[in-house]
């Protein structure tokens, strides 16, 4: 007996702090802070929350771009949080079924995202350098003209295409895992930046589906259907086709035989609370090392070295969300209780400063749960403050018609 659990926490050891593992947690833990910093820069240049005035405070004039991607960021409501996991489902078992008929459909599909993601994190690169080059070049162009129905293309579009096209040929020749960790790690850098949740209540609940959602599509879906759905799924998406498809960042092991795997929606789905909490941090501090954030991103690698010790323990796959779960919801709770902030954090409660009409006059907003008129407001609830629509963590200014 003694022999067995000295053995067994020699494989926890290996495991927990081979290179490998340690390389894909570490890129995780990059994708979620470097996704939270650009989901915070779209939220202050759309709402105006230490977003400034014309010129950052890098000197440099925004181009325009950062404000686009802030006005078209999705929001996740209660109705998303609650069909995303059901949808997911329905997707599961159509791969399960279906995957040699549609593989290649769903190929094109991620590919095409990969594409869209690895544009979309140079951007702010190539946006840098074409403006200091403009500065010795004033005449030379931003953008480049077409027809009328599509548009000038901005420069730093056409900039950024060589490097996906070299990517996705590398791809197609080697079928590498370097080339597919690549695609995954600009697909979640994307889907954190664009994706917003306005605040933990829903957080909670779509965490809290998901958590239902790997808990029986890993360890009860086999009594229904005969097989693990989800572990068939994953292996056939990464193993059982020429072309493996980019759905987890996978890094060879060092100390021991296999691979160091984690699936993109481990990354995102805790990925987008800890975003939340970055923004949380950002607005009542004016930067994320308040302690929300930390604690968050401390409870994530908890949560997933406790999924591989399980999985050495069990000897058998582990959902790395009915972890990662409670591992950054608990400490946020906590945090929240102890400053006497969870109702706030829990509602979404901040401060921005927001313009108005055409004077730009600043609004401090209270606590959610407290209007600035005393009005209490539950994250449904919209509150109509003077000429302001206050929704959850959004701010939206509605300006009445005078003349009417």
């Amino acid at each position: 007996m003694a022999d067995a659990l000295t053995e067994s926490m020699k494989d926890v050891g290996l495991l927990l702090f081979d290179p490998g593992t340690l390389c894909v947690l570490g890129c995780a833990l990059f994708c979620i802070s470097y996704g939270a910093y650009r989901s915070q820069q779209f939220y202050a240049a759309a709402y105006g929350a230490a977003a400034g005035s014309a010129s950052s405070s890098t000197g440099r004039p925004r181009s325009g771009t950062t404000e686009k991607f802030g006005s078209s960021v999705s929001v996740v409501q209660k109705s998303t949080a609650v069909l995303l996991p059901i949808l997911a489902s329905i997707m599961l078992l159509v791969l399960f079924y279906f995957l040699n008929m549609i593989y290649y459909l769903l190929l094109i599909a991620i590919l095409f995202g990969a594409f869209t993601s690895m544009c979309f994190v140079q951007w702010p690169l190539w946006e840098l350098i074409v403006f200091k080059f403009n500065a010795y070049v004033p005449r030379c162009p931003t953008a480049i003209p077409t027809i009328d129905c599509i548009g000038p293309i901005p420069l730093e579009l056409i900039l950024s295409l060589p490097i996906p096209i070299g990517l996705m040929i590398g791809y197609f020749f080697t079928n590498s895992w370097v080339f597919t960790d690549i695609f995954a790690f600009c697909i979640i850098i994307f889907s954190l930046s664009t994706l917003r949740i306005p605040n933990m209540l829903i957080a909670a609940m779509l965490l809290c589906f998901f958590f239902c959602y790997d808990l029986f599509w890993v360890f009860l879906s086999s009594f229904i259907f005969g097989d693990n759905v989800m572990v068939a799924v994953a292996r056939g998406a990464t193993e059982g086709f020429h072309w493996n498809l980019p759905i987890a960042l996978q890094i060879p092991m060092v100390l021991t035989d296999g691979q160091s795997l984690l699936g993109v929606g481990d990354i995102v789905m805790p990925g987008l609370f800890l975003c939340y909490l970055y923004r949380f941090d950002c607005r009542r501090q004016g930067h994320p090392m308040q302690g929300y954030f930390i604690n968050g991103m401390i409870g994530y690698v908890a949560g997933i070295w406790l999924a591989l010790t399980m999985l050495v323990i069990t000897e058998m796959a582990q959902p790395a969300l009915i972890y990662l779960v409670p591992c950054t919801l608990i400490p946020a709770v906590v945090l929240g209780a102890s400053r006497r902030e969870l109702k706030a954090l829990w509602y979404g409660g901040h401060k921005p400063t927001a313009p108005i009409g055409e004077n730009d006059a600043e609004i401090e907003l209270e606590e959610m749960g407290e209007s600035p008129a005393g009005v209490a407001m539950s994250a449904d609830e919209d509150l109509v403050v003077g000429d302001e629509l206050v929704v959850g963590e959004e701010l939206v200014v509605e300006v009445e018609d005078k003349a009417g």
